[in-house]
């Protein structure tokens, strides 16, 4: 029984009794009677009414509640397989590279002479050669871009490898130092290159994107030739879009399919055009 039915039975009650008292209370107390029945009779109607308004008041929220944290599920599992997929190609590509890098190691291997070699030759870990005829003409020194590769000492692919282990094990604060370090200690290795493009890799992943930019650049303007280059020029368009530049993002993109069409960074790049609504 709610607040206002209890009310108007007191109120029946007490007119009852006052009447009770009266004279002539046998001919009016019958109306008032009355009038408390019917009060007592609607006053159940009306509670049951409420309560049932309530309890489905009640078990609306109870359904939403219910459609949220299964909704709240959904989103989580998506999630999860949306950082799974992103790890699982983050592998693919480090052991792809790893492999890339190991098949250039093997040509870069002097091929066995039947004649006698020159001293330069027989030495895998000279930088240049004593011969004056064999240096480049022109006074223009010859950075170690444009020059002939020097062999890989085991002391560089140790470093190099001790670094991109961290990458593998998605340490990449410790990843930056390592590369940084070899960069330092090694700067006209055919391996720099690869150091700076894996160094943009990480700071990308770390979303600083200013470092990871200026990493790219230098992969592009100190080896334009290397064997990263494309990756870089991809990867810089990605930087640019996240950087909010969208006109720089898009000339990196038909840069990197305009110079390198059959890399599979063009074909990333095509990809990455329609994303941002351009034909590549």
């Amino acid at each position: 029984m709610n607040r206002r039915s209890e009310i108007k039975l007191r109120s029946a009650l007490v007119r009852a009794c006052a009447l009770m008292v009266l004279p002539g209370w046998a001919f009016s107390a019958e109306p008032a009677a009355t009038e408390v029945l019917q009060v007592v009779e609607t006053a159940p109607v009306q509670t049951s009414t409420a309560y049932a308004d309530s309890s489905q008041a009640l078990l609306m929220v109870q359904q939403l509640q219910d459609e949220v944290r299964e909704l709240r599920g959904q989103v989580e599992a998506l999630q999860f397989r949306l950082d799974q997929m992103n790890k699982q190609a983050r592998q693919r590509y480090i052991d792809l590279d790893q492999r890339l890098l190991e098949l250039a190691r093997q040509v870069s291997r002097p091929a066995p002479e039947t004649q006698t070699p020159p001293e330069s030759a027989t030495n895998p870990d000279a930088t240049e050669s004593t011969d004056p005829a064999a240096k480049p003409a022109g006074d223009t020194p010859v950075s170690a871009a444009s020059a002939a590769r020097a062999p890989v000492s085991a002391e560089q692919q140790r470093r190099y490898q001790a670094a991109f282990e961290k990458v593998r094990q998605q340490k990449f604060k410790e990843a930056i130092g390592a590369f940084l370090d070899f960069i330092r200690n090694y700067p006209d290795s055919d391996l720099t290159a690869n150091a700076y493009y894996w160094l943009g890799e990480v700071y990308l992943v770390e979303n600083e994107l200013e470092k990871a930019k200026q990493a790219f650049i230098v992969v592009l303007g100190n080896y334009p030739k290397h064997r990263k280059a494309a990756d870089a020029r991809f990867k810089l368009g990605v930087t640019y879009h996240r950087l909010g530049q969208t006109e720089e993002a898009r000339k990196s993109l038909e840069q990197t399919v305009s110079d390198y069409p059959e890399s599979h960074a063009a074909e990333l790049a095509r990809a990455y055009l329609k994303k941002l609504g351009t034909s590549g």
